[in-house]
């Protein structure tokens, strides 16, 4: 068996949290049980995660809307394999689970072997995407809730205007590797590495850094190497940023 696989399960009531537990940890995965999507959604931002199993009917943030919310992040993450698991058999729900992205629709009560074989197929599967979440980053925006004190408008402010940022450098920066454009990668970069130090990101920012040495070098073959995946980790940052200010709204 492939090792290493965490699974994350949204499921509000204590049983079937327990069911869930015994399980996945039973087929030899990681699990990580959070009793709401907020909560949900929160850790799968910051951790890497293989498979996504959610309940429908939750308090603050139902399955669904979770769902949504996953397949609708910029980064990898949104192709992580979900299901849901419902005790509502109606066909109205089974659609509005498939409309917003589900992978697989399951009844509750759960029988304990076929879903075992499930998510061995979607886990063990050769063609299922394993890297898809191997880098989480980890921001800080207690960094800017301590510069705006408690004024909350200013704290939106300014992650508004971060995740404004990073956006349009991200854009430039590609432009300048796809015309060869050195001064502009060297400023984009400098400036993606701005935003990400206010907010306490390290590992992307010296990613940063190394993209500004290699352009003032005019070494294109070394910033070729890791610009696909330092986009990818932006992307992965702004999803994080745009949870923080809808949470705060």
């Amino acid at each position: 068996m492939i090792e290493n696989k965490n699974v994350l399960v949204a499921e509000d009531t204590r049983i079937n949290q327990k069911v869930f537990r015994r399980i996945i940890s039973k087929a030899g995965y990681n699990v990580v049980i959070k009793e709401n999507g907020q909560e949900a959604l929160d850790i799968f931002l910051q951790e890497p995660f293989d498979l996504v199993i959610t309940d429908i009917m939750m308090p603050i943030m139902d399955g669904v809307t979770l769902i949504k919310e996953i397949r609708a992040l910029d980064s990898e993450k949104s192709k992580i394999h979900v299901i849901a698991v419902s005790a509502d058999v109606s066909d109205e729900n089974r659609q509005n689970c498939l409309d917003a992205g589900v992978n697989e629709f399951i009844t509750k009560p759960i029988d304990a072997g076929e879903f075992t074989q499930l998510i061995n197929m979607v886990l063990l599967d050769s063609s299922h995407d394993k890297t898809v979440n191997i880098f989480s980053p980890k921001i800080d925006m207690s960094i800017i809730e301590d510069i705006a004190g408690s004024d909350l408008e200013v704290v939106l402010e300014i992650a508004e205007a971060i995740l404004e940022g990073l956006e349009e450098d991200t854009l430039k920066f590609k432009q300048g590797i796809k015309n060869f454009d050195f001064e502009m990668i060297i400023m984009n970069s400098h400036r993606i590495k701005g935003n990400l130090f206010q907010i306490g990101e390290e590992v992307i920012s010296k990613m940063a850094l190394n993209l500004e040495d290699s352009s003032k070098q005019k070494d294109m073959e070394s910033i070729l190497k890791i610009s696909d995946e330092f986009v990818k980790r932006i992307a992965l940052v702004n999803d994080l940023l745009r949870v923080y200010i809808k949470s705060k709204c």
